[in-house]
């Protein structure tokens, strides 16, 4: 009876073997995938591209439709919001600091992208701050936006 179970579980061990071997060999020699993946600079540039749509088209389109007049996105350094990544350009690696994006929809004048952090974000976003030594972001959110509650 053991010398049965013994052979019943060497012969499943080796079809399971042989099935995974086999499947190793079967076709993957021909793929040649790495030939297609493209360098990190030309991803951020087509990721970049995504994003610059997104936030163009389907940002403004989200908020008017869910009746959203400011949306603000707050994440501490290396401790970012799951949305925020999502939302900045390549490569931004983490938050700096304190990080706020704004979106602002301001109607026909459509929505304005912020930046609540001194370290502005070029085409992306524009940053609040003209004087790096105020700290009362709500202060220049009201007056950057001229939004009232």
């Amino acid at each position: 009876m053991k010398k049965a179970k013994l052979a019943i579980l060497i012969s499943i061990f080796f079809i399971l073997a042989a099935g995974i071997t086999l499947a190793q060999d079967i076709g993957v020699t021909d793929v040649n995938d790495i030939d297609h993946i493209l360098p990190e600079q030309q991803r951020a540039k087509i990721m970049n591209e995504i994003l610059e749509w997104r936030l163009k088209h389907i940002i403004p389109e989200l908020m008017r439709r869910e009746g959203i007049d400011m949306w603000v996105i707050i994440c501490r350094e290396y401790n970012e919001d799951p949305v925020y990544m999502t939302m900045v350009p390549e490569p931004t690696m983490a938050a700096r600091r304190t990080s706020i994006l704004i979106f602002h929809d301001k109607g026909d004048e459509g929505v304005k992208r912020l930046t609540g952090s001194f370290y502005g974000m070029g085409k992306w976003y524009k940053t609040i701050y003209t004087d790096n030594t105020k700290d009362q972001i709500a202060w220049i959110i009201h007056k950057k936006c001229r939004y009232s509650t």
